[in-house]
């Protein structure tokens, strides 16, 4: 799919290179998109919508509203979303099937790019507000904010999800290492948890084994306590009672002390 400044953006064969449905906007078509399963596509308009077509039908299915133009829309990883970035100063996560916004994702100046994390829980934001951000997904939540000195024109995460990479015109490009959550592995036993908890740390486990919460304070006697490798170390006697906590992506921020 190509997406045109003669106001379409056009589906093309592969194999033959033969044009087949064309789809109309009123005005520039900036970026065009399918679904991850191919069934879809979204296109961005200088006409101050983004669309969701049906591609066996060429049927228009929701048309996406912005006060300004639409620079992008991207469909989430599973393609039950789609996330619009505008000059009005907003992107914008809507809902596939019905068309309906879900969450208004606010900077103070033009938003050029909004992209989905690969499991598609966050959103990473640029904007000419000199800032990238990073957006919970289900709740429209501000994570965290990254700045640069001038306008962010692109940000990316990487493929595990745990990096995002910003590009800026203050004549720099920058990788971020996202704060993490702790897993609970299946083989740490209740016994485990009580030796790590006589330790000095404290911990809270949800239903799916999740650490929500994960605060070690060592003696001070114990030295270059430490993340390596997605996992947590230290060079003093306990040793081997934490070792099993491994990072898993996440937005949380575990401290330790």
């Amino acid at each position: 799919v190509t997406a045109s400044l003669d106001n379409t953006a056009k589906i093309w064969d592969v194999s033959t290179g033969t044009l087949l449905p064309t789809l109309n906007h009123t005005n520039w078509v900036e970026s065009a998109n399918f679904s991850p399963d191919g069934s879809k596509v979204v296109t961005a308009s200088d006409d101050h919508t983004a669309k969701i077509w049906d591609v066996s039908t060429v049927t228009l299915l929701h048309t996406l509203n912005h006060t300004n133009w639409v620079n992008t829309a991207n469909f989430s990883p599973d393609g039950s979303k789609i996330v619009t970035a505008s000059p009005d100063g907003t992107a914008k996560i809507w809902d596939v099937s019905t068309g309906t916004l879900l969450h208004t994702l606010n900077h103070t100046n033009w938003v050029n790019t909004a992209n989905f994390s690969p499991d598609g829980s966050k959103i990473v934001t640029a904007s000419l507000d000199n800032t990238a951000k990073i957006w919970d997904v289900s709740t429209g939540t501000l994570l965290h904010t990254l700045n640069h000195t001038n306008w962010v024109n692109t940000a990316f995460f990487s493929p595990d999800g745990l990096k995002v990479v910003t590009a800026s015109d203050d004549h720099t490009a920058k990788i971020w290492n996202l704060s993490q959550t702790l897993s609970l592995p299946s083989l740490v036993t209740v016994k485990a948890l009580q030796n790590i908890k006589k330790v000095g740390a404290s911990f809270e486990v949800t239903k799916d084994k999740t650490l929500s919460k994960f605060i070690m304070k060592l003696p001070t006697n114990i030295k270059d306590h430490y993340l390596e490798n997605g996992t947590i170390k230290n060079t003093g006697t306990i040793n081997g009672k934490v070792k099993n906590f491994f990072l898993i992506r996440g937005m949380g921020k575990p401290s330790v002390k």
